[in-house]
């Protein structure tokens, strides 16, 4: 039989119809043109997926976020409570997390609805109310303010989701105090600004009712838990645990009442509003917001109008 130059070279002295590839020296090497290729693909596929994300519903934002978080703690709940590891009335929701297999959910699960759930609703809300104009430089700061808060309760849910009573008591609970307070002053500041916006159609009485009647409950509920902690209640021993029923019935309130309010967001989302209605960037130039005509309309202020 004959063989090929490149097989001499190689030292390969198999026959052609060998079922083993002859290693050629040009077949580790890939080309320009194949590069490109593979970068291309790439970047179809990439603006593929940004369009499909762009289409995405804004009113199942809010559902998914909600019922991911609620159902990630009911389920650490059950399995506590089956396993022995908290009591089955009302345990603190903290001792739903501690170990294992529990813990497992809770540690990144939480952390991750707790950042980038919430974050997805801050800026969603925040994109919503960029469509109406502001009249003036209070509303701008309005705006503004309860962005900023929405990202500070992100952050401190997540450092009280990631650093656990056990790993460190002070953060954790500090952490936990943050997030509460910041996402109840975020409730606050975006029920007015969305109350200033009422008659452009930002909001109906319906949802403003709704947003007021979830934050007085939430807040009640987190007043109380401050209260009950100053005075020893999370000290007492109730069923072998650490924290009074009471303090954790204000916990369990306060959870739930950021979830409702959350859930109060489809009200204004509607069914027709999309995520590229108000993201910043369409998907059709998602890959160069450096270009000057792909600039978009900033996502969490706006210019008072003039006079």
């Amino acid at each position: 039989f004959r063989l090929s130059a490149s097989r001499r070279r190689c030292g390969h002295f198999a026959r052609r119809d060998s079922p083993f590839p002859s290693p050629s020296p040009r077949a580790a090497r890939p080309s320009a043109l194949g590069m490109g290729a593979m970068w291309s693909v790439a970047a179809h596929h990439g603006v593929s997926l940004a369009s499909s994300v762009s289409s995405v519903r804004l009113a199942h934002i809010p559902l998914l976020v909600v019922s991911g978080s609620t159902g990630l703690i009911g389920t650490c709940y059950v399995l506590a409570a089956t396993a022995g590891h908290a009591r089955v009335l009302l345990p603190m929701i903290s001792d739903c997390f501690r170990r294992a297999p529990e813990s497992y959910l809770a540690g990144w699960g939480m952390a991750g609805f707790a950042c980038v759930g919430l974050l997805l609703s801050v800026l969603a809300m925040g994109g919503y109310l960029q469509r109406f104009q502001a009249v003036s430089a209070a509303e701008v700061r309005l705006r503004v303010c309860s962005a900023w808060l929405g990202l500070l309760a992100c952050a401190g849910f997540g450092e009280a989701s990631l650093v656990t009573e056990r790993d460190d008591n002070f953060m954790h609970c500090a952490g936990a105090l943050v997030g509460f307070f910041a996402y109840y002053l975020y409730a606050i500041v975006l029920t007015a600004a969305l109350y200033r916006c009422r008659e452009a159609g930002a909001a109906s009485r319906t949802s403003l009712g709704c947003k007021a009647a979830c934050i007085s409950l939430g807040m009640l509920a987190v007043l109380a838990f401050c209260c009950l902690v100053a005075n020893g209640a999370l000290d007492r021993k109730v069923g072998g645990e650490d924290g009074d029923r009471a303090v954790a019935f204000c916990e369990w309130v306060s959870v739930l009442s950021m979830a409702l309010f959350n859930l109060t967001f489809r009200l204004e989302f509607g069914n027709d509003l999309r995520l590229s209605d108000v993201w910043p960037a369409t998907a059709k130039n998602i890959w160069a917001w450096s270009a000057k005509d792909a600039c978009a309309e900033p996502l969490l202020a706006a210019e008072p109008a003039q006079a």
